[in-house]
């Protein structure tokens, strides 16, 4: 997916429209044989199982979607989803690292037994707050997003 000029420059994001742009077109099985060129991979926050770079497309196969001067209205959802993506993998990698620091305070050997130090205990206290107020503000936003879809 991605937007491209097809009005002029003056206009502004009003010339930008709305593409599906497939990476392979056979009979070429190469990653990338629909004339897309990668500069380099962005080094971002997130969700890196969905890369984003700089990339130039030059004669390939396309499929506008929608009209020409809708093309940012249309690609907005995607980065929607996107951003609330992002924002669950944050949340569930800290419940994980969560999990892990907790169990390893039961079976870790302080002074020669197993007593955990209240410092410790504090610190899984404050996180485990953060935790739990971080998937509220999600699964809030998450609602209020399905919610906002819903009434169209």
């Amino acid at each position: 997916m991605t937007l491209a000029r097809t009005g002029e420059v003056s206009r502004g994001s009003r010339s930008l429209s709305f593409f599906i742009v497939p990476l392979r077109v056979p009979p070429y099985l190469s990653p990338l044989s629909n004339g897309i060129f990668i500069h380099r991979l962005e080094n971002k926050i997130g969700t890196w199982s969905v890369p984003t770079a700089e990339i130039s497309i030059q004669n390939n196969k396309a499929w506008r979607i929608g009209t020409v001067p809708d093309g940012v209205k249309a690609i907005v959802p995607m980065l929607n989803i996107t951003r609330l993506h992002s924002a669950i993998h944050s949340v569930s990698s800290m419940q994980r690292c969560l999990s892990i620091a907790c169990s390893y305070a039961t079976v870790c050997a302080v002074n020669g037994g197993t007593t955990l130090l209240p410092l410790h205990v504090a610190s899984l206290a404050d996180v485990n707050l953060l935790y739990r107020a971080l998937v509220h503000l999600t699964s809030s936003t998450v609602l209020a997003r399905v919610k906002r879809v819903r009434r169209g």
